[in-house]
């Protein structure tokens, strides 16, 4: 759906872009043969050349922008694959595995070194709130060493 949309309002700018082009290319100045030479000093850029111009520049922006979309969809993968091995940590503990706890973890794009895992829920004690921590910590690590974790565990005793 979002892609289709896109592909649709390309193609609206791109066929814009186009007759804009060509109603400056076809336009004919009255009293010049084809061949002649335009009045001038010679240094003036023509509207052709200047549309050229805008085109090439619109496809090397589109491209950029296409790169840095693949960018983002490629951090975001790496980041779940990253969050899994984060929860098979947390599950393959026999006090861990099951604390409502969740953990996401986001990838910069422009430092894809500096992980920043959020570690969310609820936990009945002190030391399971070290325990999953640590874990969380040690997994991060694993993959970068410039990761960080932002602590949002509630410590709530479980009433008796």
């Amino acid at each position: 759906m979002r892609r289709a949309w896109f592909v649709q309002v390309l193609g609206s700018v791109i066929s814009g872009f186009a007759m804009s082009l060509g109603r400056w290319s076809w336009a004919q100045v009255p009293g010049t043969s084809p061949g002649a030479p335009l009045p001038g000093d010679g240094t003036a850029v023509g509207p052709g050349v200047m549309g050229f111009g805008l085109l090439l520049a619109f496809i090397v922006l589109l491209a950029v922008l296409a790169k840095i979309y693949d960018l983002r969809k490629k951090r975001e993968a790496e980041a779940v694959a990253i969050q899994s091995e984060i929860s098979e940590a947390l599950m393959a503990d026999p006090a861990l595995g099951r604390l409502p706890v969740a953990v996401t973890v986001h990838i910069p794009l422009a430092s894809p070194q500096a992980l920043l895992g959020e570690v969310r829920g609820q936990v009945p004690s002190q030391t399971a709130h070290d325990m999953v921590l640590r874990v969380v910590k040690r997994e991060l690590q694993q993959h970068s060493a410039a990761s960080q974790v932002e602590d949002g565990l509630a410590v709530i005793p479980r009433a008796a």
